[in-house]
Parts: C-alpha cells; structure tokens; sequence
C-alpha cells in the first residue's frame, strides 16, 4: 500500500467517525423517553416476545493494542489499531443476547518480534451482557449502568507476516488471506453506560479483552472502546400506545396479538340464549411476581356467553393505582377461557407491592355499538427482591402519610385502614426471614430538584418517617434489635423529576434485608 492510499483511507476513517459520533449526539438530544429493561434481579423472567426489546448497538471508535504472549515473552504484534463493530439482540429482563461482528486494522509492528503488518480482522460470534442499573445495584446513580461483556466466535485474518524472526531477518514474508486462517477467539468486557433517560440512545464507554491462540502463542487484543446502544421499535410502540389511549379500542387491532394466552381448545360460550355477555374474574389472589414461583403471574377467567361471528377480538387495558394506562393485552377472535400475565408494563415496569391495579376488558364486534365491556382488578401482595448480592429488598409505596409529616393524624379511615392491611402484610413477609437483618430506608420526592430541600427538609423528613415505621412494625412483632432506620431523601428517586405522573413511586419506605 503506497503512501497516498495509506493518507487516504485514513481520512476515510476520521470523516466516518466524524459523522458517527454526530449522530450520535443528535440521536441523545432529540429522542423520546423510555426505560432500559432491567428487573432488578439476576434471572430473567419468562415474558412473551416484545420487538420493543429489540437492540441495535454499534461501536464506531474502538482503539486496540495487539499484544502477543509467546515463548519469548511478551510484544507488540503490531502498532495500535483502529475497529468498529454493530450488534444486534435482544434485551431479556436485563439480559442482552446478541450477535456481534467487528472489523480490525492494524498497523506495521516496529518490534524485534512484531511479526505482522497489514494486520486485518473480521471477527463474528454471540455475546451475553448483563445490564445492572440502580434497580440492580442500588449504590448505583440513576444516569449509570454496568454491563459485563461475554463473548466468543470465529475471527477472519487477512495479513502479510512473517512466520518467525529468522524469517523477519531473511525478509521471508507470507500473505494471508480472509478464509485462509480463522481462529476462535474470547471476549471478557466491562462498560460503563450513561442512560440519559431514553433507550433510543445509550451511550456508552468500555475495556474488552479479546483472546485466540495461534501458532507463534496466545495472542491478545485489550481494547477501548465507545458505542452506542438503541432500542428503535420502541418508538413505534410508544407511538401505538398513544393512539391506544386517546382513541380507546372500538377498533380492530391491527397488530398481531401477543402469546400471552394458554392454548385452550375453544372459548367458553354457550348456546346463544340471551343477550351477549362478558365478565373477567381474577384467579390470583395477592398477585406477587418476585420470582419465588409463588403467585408469579396474574390468572384472568374470561366468560362469555351467546356471542356471534361478529366479534373479531378482544382488549385488556389495565391501569395503574393513579388511572394512567400500564398495560394493554390483546388478540384477536374470540378470548381464550384463562389469560396469563407477569406483571410487566409495556415499558417494562414492573407492578408495586400492595396496590390495586383496575382493568377492563373489552369484546370488540363489528358494530361497535355491540361491543362488550366488563371490569375488575388485581391486588399486588408483597413483592420481596432477591438481589444480586444475595440481599432482599421489599419496596411500598402505598402507605399514607400526613402531608409533610411523619404522622398519621389527617389522613382519612379509608387511607388508615389500607396502612394497616399494608403493614400487617410487610410484618407477615419479613417473619419469614429471622436471620436477616432490616434496614428501613425513608424515600421522598424532590419536587423542586434543588439540594436545599433535600438537606432541609427531605432528609429529616424520609428518616422520621422509617422511624414510625420501625415503631409499627415493633408492635407487630419485629424484635428492635433487627432493625436500623435512615432516611435518603431524594437521593434515590425511581422515576425523574420531569415524570410528574410518577412521581408517587418515588414517595416510599423500602426494606432491605441483610443475611446476618
């Protein structure tokens, strides 16, 4: 290669990376929000197929250093070289499984024993990543996530080298080309990802050490590396839940409905001898979707009665406690006697401990004026968190409180009897486990964003409140001497402060179990 391509195809590269990393930066600054899935524990759950978990990733800059650890030591096979490389996969509850292929270039090695120049690589093969947020990893700041890399697959070479130093000093060069030599190589990784509050771009930093062995000795490839990660259906997702909402469902769904329903040989209809009917019931009682394989998903039995072909299919739309839309089922013909569901918003969300969460469901006919409609509700138990650390966390954000206040003097009988129902449960769940230690962590929502009203007010506030709450579970109970209170303020919110309408999940008192 002479010395005007050499310049050439480097300017090539700078004006690529150029325009990667603008888009980059315009894809951060102009995209919609959404949340990265991650359920805050180290298995997955099993969920039915979303495309808005879909992920493309590419890494247009990455700066490697071939090294070569053979019987006369250590060396530099080459000079530095540059890479990009694009993966694509699927995020499963935290779980990133993908498919991941790279390009190379290296530089002529100057070293006594740099064999290699012209050193080229087209690399291919699965990688697993783990993504651990804040809800994983709760020493964690909201803006970051760690996310260890594992990866293998075949690597593709193209280079002139020499096959020895005696042949580097007789100027004895071999050339290889793609297909000649492939070897198999392993990937270890951490990177550092900055969620700037949308999964439509995540931008992201990391070390990766790749390996393969070939004839000279183990040969290795550290590297850094920026990308970014994307989550593009999500967007039109997002777009169709909109619609959804303000247009309600008196039309045929087009999109094709999710395998949320247990086979069944044909719905529960009989003979038409009135009018048509609907009614959904709720099987599970004190629905808690932990993992524990207690009560993990939500059994909905549907009956109907004297339909006709004119329905042609069926909506679940099921809200949150404040009345937003958290999740929509669907499907089309008529509904299956039992329908299954795990708990997962659309976004991923998933349900709190000790709520109600509403629901309709709707039979859509032809004539819409023949559509049918019926309601009912599913009530959350308490959920209790296995962490990775091998910790337990319990989190509520449904007990009333005085506004501003650690007291509970104001609120009404209703909101009263639901704190007692609420902690009488929690005591009941927390028995469970006498060889761990509680902490009772205070949370609060910072409405003004400001430092001063979180050291002011927050701060004392969240910790007088897990105070009164220790003291509540002592009368259930719960030996003191188990438990320590302190209040974190704002520190932690789970929601955004420009998320108005989440802002009550940021209002809570979590319990953290520690294995003594």
């Amino acid at each position: 290669m002479n010395k005007k391509r050499v310049i050439s195809k480097m300017k090539n590269i700078r004006f690529f990376r150029l325009i990667m990393f603008s888009a980059m930066l315009f894809t951060v600054l102009t995209v919609p929000l959404f949340a990265e899935p991650d359920n805050g524990r180290f298995l997955p759950e099993k969920e039915q197929f979303s495309a808005g978990n879909m992920y493309v990733s590419l890494e247009p800059a990455k700066m490697q250093i071939p090294l070569s650890f053979a019987r006369f030591g250590i060396t530099s096979m080459t000079k530095l070289g540059y890479g990009l490389a694009g993966e694509i996969g699927y995020n499963w509850d935290g779980w990133l499984i993908g498919l991941s292929s790279g390009y190379s270039g290296f530089g002529r090695g100057v070293g006594d024993y740099s064999l290699m120049e012209n050193f080229n690589t087209i690399s291919i093969g699965p990688r697993i990543s783990r993504v651990l947020s804040s809800r994983t990893l709760k020493f964690l700041p909201d803006w970051l996530e760690l996310v260890p890399v594992v990866g293998f697959g075949a690597n593709f070479f193209k280079t002139d080298y020499y096959k020895s130093k005696r042949a580097k000093d007789e100027n004895r060069m071999t050339h290889v080309g793609y297909g000649d030599v492939v070897v198999m190589y392993a990937q270890l990784g951490l990177h550092a990802d900055f969620y700037l509050g949308t999964d439509w771009a995540i931008p992201y930093a990391g070390i990766e050490y790749n390996m393969f062995v070939d004839r000279i000795g183990l040969a290795s490839l550290p590297n850094i590396t920026i990308g970014v990660r994307s989550y593009p259906f999500r967007f039109f997702e997002k777009n169709k839940k909109a619609e959804k909402k303000t247009a309600g469902a008196e039309k045929q769904p087009e999109k094709k409905p999710e395998p949320q329903a247990e086979p069944q040989p044909k719905p529960q209809t009989e003979e038409p001898s009135g009018p048509p009917s609907l009614k959904i019931t709720v099987e599970t009682q004190d629905f808690t979707p932990d993992g524990d394989g207690v009560n993990d998903k939500a059994v909905f039995n549907v009956q109907t009665s004297s339909l006709d072909d004119s329905y042609t299919g069926w909506t679940i739309t099921i809200l949150d406690p404040k009345g937003a839309v958290f999740k929509v089922m669907e499907g089309k013909g008529l509904p299956p006697e039992k329908l299954t569901w795990n708990g997962y918003s659309d976004e991923g969300i998933h349900v709190e401990s000790a709520l109600v969460y509403p629901l309709t469901m709707q039979l859509l006919s032809e004539d819409s004026e023949k559509n049918l409609s019926s309601e009912s509700s599913i009530e959350t138990g308490i959920l209790v968190d296995r962490l990775i650390d091998g910790n337990l966390r319990i989190r509520i954000v449904s007990i009333f409180f005085d506004p501003s206040a650690a007291t509970f003097n104001v609120i009404t009988e209703e909101q009263k009897l639901a704190n007692k129902r609420t902690l009488d449960k929690i005591a009941q769940q927390i028995g469970r486990f006498p060889e761990y230690n509680l902490v009772i962590e205070g949370h609060a929502n910072n409405t003004s964003g400001t430092e001063d009203e979180n050291i002011k007010f927050l701060l004392p506030l969240s910790k007088e409140r897990a105070e009164v709450i220790s003291a509540e579970l002592v009368r259930r109970g719960i030996p003191a001497d188990r438990m320590s209170t302190v209040g974190l303020g704002g520190n932690f919110p789970i929601v955004p402060r420009e998320d108005k309408e989440g802002w009550w999940r940021n209002r809570r008192v979590e319990f953290l179990l520690k294995k003594n």
